[in-house]
């Protein structure tokens, strides 16, 4: 039926289709290989940018909540300078009516501070300022700290 030439071009076209096919899946697995290689490097980059935005996220926290706390400082801070204008402008009044009174609260507060400054300077506190008997209005938590 069919001739030697035709049985060897017939055997020839299919061992070239066989290792045409065998050559064709072998480059495939050497495709899937680099696909999976680069898959993992992905997923490598994917996970040191979660991280990352997961440590972005937690300074943001941190940002925030040091934010509060600078607002709520802020706050107390505002007060005081409100606290301390309306005792000014209480202060100018008093000297205003009644400046002998005046003069002996400025020369007590001078004395306070005074006192203050030997303190900070490592003076001992007095019997009466250990038990409470003398009150200090500029550094009252100086005397407690030093009660200690």
């Amino acid at each position: 039926m069919f001739g030697l030439g035709t049985k060897i071009a017939i055997g020839a076209i299919v061992l070239s289709v066989i290792s045409g096919g065998y050559l064709y899946i072998k480059s495939l697995k050497a495709e899937l290989q680099l696909a999976a290689e680069v898959q993992v490097k992905q997923q490598e980059v994917i996970a040191s940018k979660e991280k990352a935005m997961a440590a972005i996220q937690e300074d943001v926290k941190r940002m925030a909540a040091e934010t509060k706390k600078l607002e709520q400082e802020k706050a107390i801070a505002e007060k005081q300078v409100t606290d301390l204008k309306k005792k000014f402008s209480d202060f100018s009044k008093a000297a205003a009516e009644k400046p002998d009174l005046v003069e002996r609260k400025i020369n007590r507060g001078t004395q306070s501070a005074l006192r203050c400054n030997e303190l900070v300077s490592g003076a001992e506190l007095t019997e009466d300022e250990k038990k409470g008997k003398v009150k200090n209005n500029i550094c009252p938590d100086l005397i407690k700290e030093l009660k200690k």
